[in-house]
């Protein structure tokens, strides 16, 4: 029968990459209202680059304003976009966005309107390169991909404690 090697203790990186990867988004989000998109293509530059990682923050839309940089979607190609806000329209309770690419010629072709009241992720800040790898995910389009590799996160969770704690009753 094949030996159980006790857990190293040196160089163990599985539980903190963990951490970071799980849960301190979600804690960020529940503790001071900040999510994170990726940045998909360089529309935007020079001021972000496919592949950073933007930090928001929830805005309502009546608090958006011409210059920020806001996340909305796209409703034609399915996807979120982060875009500068260059004009805003208000009609009744509605407000729509025209936005703009730091790097496109033009603004963009449909504004997006939306109710005031609805959030807004607003760009408060960016993470360098930390979003390749959402961008990898999507640009490969694997829709199955990223809940695989989180069972298997899981899963080997579950295997790495229980070979813990087996190792720890044999040798007591």
């Amino acid at each position: 029968m094949a030996e159980i090697l006790p857990a190293r203790k040196k160089f163990d990186l599985f539980y903190p990459i963990l951490f970071i990867v799980l849960v301190l988004p979600a804690a960020f989000h529940l503790i001071f209202g900040l999510s994170f998109a990726p940045v998909l293509s360089n529309s935007m530059k020079p001021v972000y680059s496919a592949g950073d990682l933007l930090v928001t923050k929830s805005t309502f839309a009546a608090d958006i304003k011409v210059g920020e940089i806001v996340v909305l979607p796209d409703l034609v190609q399915n996807v979120n976009y982060s875009h500068r806000v260059s004009a805003i329209s208000v009609q009744g309770v509605q407000i729509s966005f025209t936005t703009k690419g730091d790097a496109n010629p033009t603004a963009d072709e449909h504004p997006v309107t939306i109710s005031q009241v609805t959030k807004v992720p607003r760009v408060v800040g960016h993470l360098k390169t930390l979003g390749w790898p959402i961008v990898f995910y999507l640009h490969h389009n694997r829709p199955g991909l990223g809940l695989f590799l989180l069972g298997l996160a899981v899963l080997l969770g579950v295997a790495r404690f229980l070979i813990i704690q087996l190792g720890s009753r044999k040798n007591s």
